[in-house]
């Protein structure tokens, strides 16, 4: 007797479901022989696409990105076992945050190269450095929107206070952007959650005010959170980040795309630099006509 889809959920109900990133992956894997040509389609995209993209984004635009209904990514997780989406995608957001090595392994990682000619290898260090950067540059300059920037100098002109939230890799932009923007005459402060008071530092913002907040993947808990209550307020919102899944994208009222290169882990931050420097003089400039 032919089994009907519903048996075929409960077969996989009885086997144990993984719940790490890279078993989900051997499983699709194993299944794809069996899925109908749509199911697919679907783990082609799994496969394929970089892990934080799945793990950050809505549903509906998942489905897009792959070119299929959201009832189809439903259908696939469950046709694998779980309850639903939802479920399949938290295992995509716990390998995304933990996307990165520690910076102990990368040092790890550079220091496995040929160490033969100290001199040699401490130039070769840095032309990767260097390239790292120029590379940054190249895609930030051909990669840009500038539509969405001069939106996000207009708002940020607009503003009385501009609150800057930034932590973990990025803390060094912010800090950055703390002094230029007050160089620039430009009222900021900075949600540094010093005694734990950031929220009320938050609170005291209003409408007329603004938060400018970056975080790239693996994305820091603390700023998210900090983001997600300012949105609740109803604080205008302007972000940086490197994807359009990132999870700023759906709270921000205006946000850039930014992709910074690395090498063997570390990331450049010279195109993130580039843009806030250029933030600070159009916003000054903005605010003078």
């Amino acid at each position: 007797m032919e089994q009907t889809s519903e048996d075929k959920t409960n077969d996989n109900l009885s086997t144990p479901l993984p719940h790490d990133f890279y078993t989900l992956h051997q499983l699709i894997i194993d299944r794809k022989s069996k899925f109908s040509k749509r199911l697919v389609q679907i783990a082609d995209f799994l496969l394929s696409t970089p892990s934080y993209t799945i793990a950050f984004g809505k549903i509906t635009e998942i489905a897009q990105a792959a070119e299929v209904q959201p009832s189809a990514l439903v259908r696939f997780a469950k046709n694998l076992g779980y309850s639903g989406f939802s479920e399949l995608q938290s295992i995509y957001r716990d390998h995304a945050s933990r996307f990165w090595p520690d910076y102990s392994e990368r040092i790890d990682n550079i220091n496995h190269q040929d160490l033969s000619n100290e001199v040699a290898n401490q130039k070769k260090l840095l032309n990767n450095f260097i390239e790292s950067s120029h590379q940054s540059l190249n895609i930030l300059e051909h990669n840009i929107n500038y539509k969405h920037l001069d939106k996000m100098v207009d708002m940020l002109a607009d503003a009385e206070t501009i609150c800057l939230i930034g932590t973990e890799r990025v803390y060094s932009i912010v800090m950055y952007m703390t002094y230029i923007f007050r160089r620039a005459g430009i009222k900021c402060e900075y949600a540094d959650d010093a005694g734990g008071l950031a929220r009320n530092q938050i609170e005291l913002l209003g409408k007329k005010d603004a938060i400018l907040t970056i975080s790239y993947t693996p994305y820091a808990s603390k700023t998210l959170d900090l983001v997600f209550f300012a949105k609740e307020l109803g604080i205008p919102i302007a972000a940086i980040t490197d994807s359009s899944f990132s999870p700023l994208v759906h709270k921000a009222n205006i946000w850039l795309e930014i992709t910074e290169a690395n090498y063997s882990g570390f990331r450049s931050l010279t195109a993130t630099f580039a843009v806030v420097s250029m933030l600070a003089i159009a916003i000054n400039t903005k605010r003078k006509k």
